[in-house]
């Protein structure tokens, strides 16, 4: 036993050798360069950290795509049981509506703050997230209204918001590119002052943000029919902005459209039970 721990005691001693050799070459090259070895080796230990913050916020992004998904699964479970109730012909009462509007009304502030902290990871800018509703106007005008915002932007948001409690779809770009122009599945700009074409029912939105980002709440209708025109029910947007942009990016889009597509069945499982959401067709 004693032989062994010996043994061991030898290549312990031998591994140190040798690690304090290198080092010892190492610095001895940094020596040689000068100037250079300096600037090399700060390279190095910039990189090096660059890559533990990669490592640090992709762990961080996890966790919040995880927090979100995880209370959506919770929410749709109760409105889902619910929903088996009315089925089974027993009404929710006056006061279980009220519950249930405000338990879902305090997941989408928990959403947005989520959102806006997932994005402001990633651009590395302060965003503002926001819920906006596809609602029908007596004109048959698809109308928007801001449903939920973070409750950062909220305070400097707040009045824009009120002022334009509801606006028709077309005097927003983003919307209307999405529900009537090229029917893209998201608009994002880093740069909306140098968009010629771009246009915005809030006339001061250039203090506000300079890039945005919007994914639809929507289902196709039609997916097996034959036909060159796409038919969807839209219930709303998931938007995100900031002054810096980094939001036109595969990551940010995938994400936040991934997000988007999950909330569709909780929206319509809510204007099942607790009516009030609109369900839009473009």
């Amino acid at each position: 036993m004693l032989v062994g721990l010996s043994a061991i005691n030898v290549v312990l001693g031998l591994v140190a050798i040798g690690a304090l050799l290198r080092a010892e070459e190492y610095w001895r090259q940094l020596a040689e360069l000068g100037p250079m070895g300096k600037l090399k080796d700060e390279k190095i230990r910039v990189l090096s950290e660059e890559i533990e913050n990669v490592k640090e916020n992709g762990f961080e992004i996890a966790r919040i795509i995880h927090n979100i998904h995880d209370q959506l699964r919770d929410r749709i479970s109760e409105l889902f049981a619910l929903a088996e109730d009315i089925d089974g012909g027993t009404s929710p009462s006056p006061e279980e509506l009220v519950d249930i509007q405000r338990t879902n009304e305090m997941f989408y502030l928990f959403l947005v703050d989520n959102i806006k902290i997932l994005m402001d990871i990633i651009t590395g800018d302060k965003c503002a997230v926001t819920i906006k509703i596809v609602e029908a106007s007596d004109s048959n005008v698809l109308m928007m209204r801001t449903f939920m915002r973070d409750a950062a932007s909220y305070r400097a948001r707040k009045g824009a918001d009120s002022s334009a409690a509801e606006y028709p779809y077309y005097e927003n770009t983003a919307f209307k590119e999405i529900l009537a122009g090229a029917r893209r599945s998201f608009f994002v700009s880093d740069d909306l002052s140098g968009e010629p074409t771009y246009s915005n029912s809030n006339s001061n939105w250039k203090s506000l943000y300079n890039a945005t980002l919007v994914c639809p709440i929507r289902m196709q209708l039609n997916l097996d029919s034959v036909t060159d025109r796409q038919e969807f029910s839209v219930l709303g947007f998931l938007c995100v902005d900031n002054f810096k942009g980094g939001l036109n990016r595969p990551d940010c889009i995938e994400l936040l459209a991934s997000i988007a597509d999950s909330l569709f069945n909780h929206f319509l499982m809510l204007h099942y039970v607790a009516p009030g959401v609109e369900v839009a067709e473009a």
